[in-house]
């Protein structure tokens, strides 16, 4: 089968919320880590532009880079596909870096005490205007 240069277009707009989907979790993964796109950059051996080529959805990330990804971020390979079944992509809820720094900081309480008190500030505050 050859590939009509109509069916070429098509096929890289179906990849394209596939790539955006993945570069969100590949972001979400790195700030949960706390880590910077240089950093990750660096360890992958490409420049921080390129990364940034990557959570925007703007490339492709390929299955050996997406699995180096996935060892500097100690996440499975798989976390960077969850919610792809059953959610739409246009639809698929991502936290921005407030909302990871929010988590973060609440993840560090200690006890369930400590993470009810931090619930009870949130939500008063979510009250307030």
């Amino acid at each position: 089968m050859k590939l009509t240069p109509q069916l070429r277009r098509r096929l890289r707009d179906e990849e394209k919320p596939l790539s955006k989907h993945i570069g969100a979790r590949v972001r979400m993964a790195r700030n949960l880590r706390s880590m910077s796109q240089t950093d990750l950059g660096d360890a992958l051996g490409v420049s921080f532009q390129q990364i940034q080529k990557d959570e925007k959805g703007a490339n492709r990330i390929g299955a050996g880079r997406l699995f180096q990804i996935s060892q500097i971020l100690d996440v499975p390979t798989s976390f960077f596909y969850k919610g792809l079944d059953n959610v739409p992509q246009a639809k698929m809820p991502m936290l921005d870096n407030f909302q990871v720094k929010l988590v973060q900081a609440a993840a560090g309480a200690q006890t369930k005490g400590a993470q009810q008190k931090v619930l009870a500030v949130v939500r008063l505050f979510a009250k307030t205007k």
